[in-house]
């Protein structure tokens, strides 16, 4: 059986300040980068095929946490954003 895992970003700014961000392209705050720790932690012994992210940048950094462990390529999709 395939499984197939949605995860959505980490922690951005716009979270932190709660306004809407759509397609604005702002950063991550430090608890964002400690969820991509944890995330990499939880994922590091799962087997992953292949790994999709939006063009944003929370989305790539999140994505990152799985392709430095898996040493996958992140295949970007605009039509995740």
């Amino acid at each position: 059986m395939t499984e197939i895992y949605v995860i959505r970003h980490v922690e951005a700014e716009g979270n932190l300040y709660r306004m809407m961000q759509g397609k604005w392209d702002g950063g991550v705050t430090s608890l964002g980068s400690m969820q991509r720790d944890a995330l990499s932690q939880r994922f590091k012994d799962i087997h992953i095929d292949a790994l999709y992210s939006s063009p944003l940048y929370r989305a790539r950094f999140t994505a990152t946490a799985i392709s430095q462990k898996h040493g996958l390529e992140i295949n970007i999709d605009d039509r995740l954003i």
